[in-house]
């Protein structure tokens, strides 16, 4: 059964009807008024004129002899027109010959029906012709949404056709080939993407191809073959993969030094190991030999201050890739600063016989920044050009002011810096030569740290060198703080001889908590050395439990414990009436700011990170035992 029109998928189509004849004119709107909407026109020029403003109907009805110009005339015009070019025309007309048929099909008519005619024949040749011309709409729409897709694509779409000319491209393909469109139409596929073998005739094609340069960009090209289209036997997408290689390379970059690093990280840390597991067997083959304990006593003390550097840069990086890094800033002398910075890095200049000199303003540098961190900077400066710097080399350090900043410079006459390399020198685990044959010592960390720490101040820092084995200079930029400068309290380079406990006075209890077996067993030795009547528990329960029955007067709490954590047990002896006065030192791996912090919240008075400073525990030790005396 034949679907109406307008019960169908398409809105009530406009019929335009021609006739000079009163009653056939009429008779022909009253049949097609039940499906249409009807327009009757008595001659051709005044249906000419309502077109040129109006829009053209879906079908038109032409009387084929018309007063005031003929059907002929009226399609010619039609057909010569873009606007009416496809417009429907039905010629209706009492000559029946096949010349007459002919001459009107000729003329630009698509159907001719001859009078007198049956009423069910003319609706159904009119909605024949509806139909056609609603399809062709939607299909002429689907076109031209297609085509504004892609023209609005950022990728490049070239299509060709089965020789291999280009029958389309999208704007932004003829903007990055530089070229006008209308230039590329019809040329051969091998002039507009030289290089890229798209496939003859029948060949298979593959759809995805390897990477397509054009000029500075990168693009994935994507090649299908479509055997039914008449537009294109082929269509090729280039997509702009630019940033996307780049972001890949930079990846692998970053893995290959992350590998490096784990395995300088590997060697690094067996040094001092090495060093250490050396001293101790010493003191087992001559434990009597004062000479050997004393110098297997330096070896330690030396190389586990050597892995607390290196531990303490490894944390500071994981504080930089999370944002947990936090300045402490106020007013400071930069001099001051750089010259404790040079008595921490002096011993790893004199080993090495290196000659420095000093260059510093008298005028003071002032700048809003963190002492500590600002230290470390100029500390690492330091120890890197000494590292770098052969035996007996140069190492030159100024400081001054330059306009409205502070400049720090450190230079040196050692190995330099390639120019391939300088681009990197600041890049997570990145090193000047990172072959374990090479290594002077470092996890290639020290540098990112500086970049990221002076960058925090609001400064910068640059590289500089001439190349291999001409030395490097490390300049730092701050912003110059006016107006008074806070003097920094002098680092502490000794601790003053404890005072020894009163003869008469007993020792002072201490409970030491802590489930690692070596750590509590030489922590309760080291103070039962030093005086104290020392109480070992294991864990957060029994700590509690000995603190019940001993009363100690301090308690060196590790933090991370099993059942509850020291920071519980700490909790809970400040709710203890008979507790809340003990001292608490909290002695933990965990040292970030977060922890300090949580410590001080349930009543630590002291933390300490591991490795614990003997002379600073024994410090605030011994300033209890004096407050109890």
């Amino acid at each position: 059964m034949q679907r109406d029109v307008e019960q169908g998928e398409f809105p009530r189509a406009v019929v335009w009807i021609v006739d000079d004849s009163a009653l056939e004119g009429e008779l022909a709107a009253r049949t097609l008024a039940a499906r249409f909407d009807v327009e009757l026109f008595r001659d051709g020029h005044s249906m000419l004129e309502r077109l040129s403003s109006r829009r053209a109907p879906d079908t038109l009805v032409l009387d084929w002899l018309l007063p005031d110009t003929s059907g002929v005339d009226v399609c010619r015009f039609l057909r010569a027109n873009e606007s009416t070019a496809s417009l429907p025309v039905l010629v209706l007309s009492v000559r029946g010959e096949m010349s007459d048929v002919l001459e009107g099909l000729t003329a630009g008519a698509d159907d001719y029906l001859v009078k007198p005619f049956h009423s069910g024949e003319l609706v159904a040749r009119v909605t024949a012709l509806v139909r056609t011309r609603q399809h062709l709409e939607r299909a002429e729409r689907a076109e031209r949404a297609f085509r504004s897709l892609l023209e609005h694509l950022p990728d490049l779409v070239v299509a060709l056709d089965r020789g291999g000319r280009v029958t389309f491209v999208n704007a932004e393909a003829a903007r990055v080939l530089g070229a006008r469109r209308e230039r590329l139409l019809g040329v051969a596929a091998a002039e507009v993407l030289p290089g890229f073998v798209v496939g003859e005739g029948d060949a298979p094609l593959a759809d995805a191809r390897a990477d397509y340069p054009i000029g500075d960009r990168v693009y994935a090209p994507f090649a299908r073959a479509i055997p039914t289209s008449e537009l294109a036997s082929t269509v090729v997408v280039l997509r702009d993969v630019t940033l996307d290689r780049a972001a890949a390379d930079a990846a692998r970059r970053a893995d290959q030094r992350k590998d490096e690093f784990l395995a300088m990280l590997g060697h690094e840390l067996r040094n001092p190991l090495s060093a250490i597991a050396t001293a101790l067997h010493l003191t087992s083959l001559r434990p009597d030999d004062p000479r050997v304990n004393a110098r297997a006593r330096d070896v330690l003390v030396r190389q586990t201050a050597h892995m607390t550097r290196m531990i303490d840069d490894l944390l500071d990086v994981s504080r930089i890739t999370r944002g947990k890094i936090q300045l402490r800033r106020g007013p400071l002398d930069l001099a001051a600063t750089l010259e404790r910075a040079l008595e921490t890095a002096r011993p790893a200049l004199n080993a090495r016989h290196q000659r420095v000199e000093v260059a510093i303003a008298d005028a003071p540098l002032g700048v809003d920044g963190d002492p500590t961190r600002l230290e470390q900077v100029l500390v690492n400066l330091l120890q890197n050009a000494a590292k770098y710097t052969p035996d007996g080399g140069r190492v030159w350090v100024s400081a001054g002011r330059e306009g409205d900043e502070v400049v720090a410079r450190v230079r040196d006459d050692g190995v330099g810096i390639p120019a391939e390399a300088l681009p990197q020198i600041f890049d997570l685990f990145s090193q000047v030569e990172s072959s374990l044959e090479r290594a002077q010592g470092g996890l290639g960390i020290g540098l990112t740290l500086v970049r990221t720490i002076v960058a925090m101040h609001g400064g910068s820092v640059a590289a500089r060198s001439e190349g291999a084995g001409r030395g490097s200079e490390f300049v730092v930029r701050l912003p110059y703080a006016r107006g008074a400068i806070t003097p920094v309290p002098p680092v502490r380079t000794a601790v003053s001889e404890r005072p020894p406990p009163s003869p008469d006075a007993p020792p002072m209890r201490v409970l030491v908590v802590d489930d690692n077996e070596d750590i509590a067993d030489l922590m309760v030795v080291a103070l039962g050395v030093a005086g104290y009547a020392v109480t070992l528990a294991r864990d957060g329960l029994a700590a509690l439990d000995e603190a019940a029955r001993v009363h100690p007067a301090a308690v060196v709490l590790d933090l991370g414990l099993p059942g509850i954590d020291g920071f519980e047990v700490a909790r809970r002896l400040r709710a203890d009436p008979e507790q809340a006065g003990v001292l608490i030192i909290a002695v933990s791996g965990y040292g970030q700011a977060g922890d300090l912090v949580r410590s001080g919240e349930v009543g630590v008075d002291h933390h300490f990170v591991k490795p614990v400073d003997f002379e600073l525990l024994h410090a605030v030790l011994d300033g209890r035992r004096r407050s109890l005396q």
